[in-house]
């Protein structure tokens, strides 16, 4: 909802096309500062989780914008990500690495036991660029295509409803 939030802000013109790098790599992060905060602070539960067979239980982006931020980095390869320290380290330069550290933080025991489904995306060989292209075709297949998460979109002017090819 907060990237739909941040489309419709486009769609006014209060932000343009030039704006994209900034919203992802500065506005993203606060935003998913504050979100994990809340969700540490009161407990949340997310509705709907895969549990150990999701990415994360609240959010996908940072692991796709992460993915397309690493893709040409050669000093943080993607089996890497079970090294707490070099998440820790990169945190708060790259998306991806936030996200991991989060999980590190928030789940207990080893890394491939709570989140064996990226602990299976960071094998695949061809590294980030081949990770980065499942994962947009996982985001458009486990989040745009979903009921649930769609049915509460409010279309409308900024927002159009799809026409019947999509």
């Amino acid at each position: 909802s907060f990237l739909l939030f941040l489309y419709c802000l486009h769609k006014i013109g209060l932000f343009s096309d030039n704006d994209a790098r900034g919203l992802v790599l500065q506005v993203m992060p606060a935003y998913l500062m504050v979100t994990r905060k809340l969700q540490t602070v009161y407990m949340l539960e997310p509705a709907g989780s895969h549990g150990v067979w999701g990415l994360d239980d609240f959010s996908f982006l940072p692991f796709l914008w992460g993915s397309s931020q690493l893709h040409s980095n050669t000093q943080i390869p993607a089996r890497s990500i079970e090294d707490k320290g070099l998440m820790e380290k990169h945190k708060d330069n790259f998306l991806y690495c936030g996200a991991i550290a989060y999980i590190n933080e928030v789940k207990k025991g080893p890394f491939f036991e709570h989140s064996p489904m990226l602990c299976d995306i960071s094998a695949v060989r061809e590294g980030w660029p081949k990770i980065n292209q499942g994962l947009l075709k996982m985001y458009r297949a486990e989040v745009w295509s979903k009921k649930p998460v769609v049915q509460h979109i409010q279309f409308g002017k900024l927002f159009p409803f799809p026409s019947q090819d999509v």
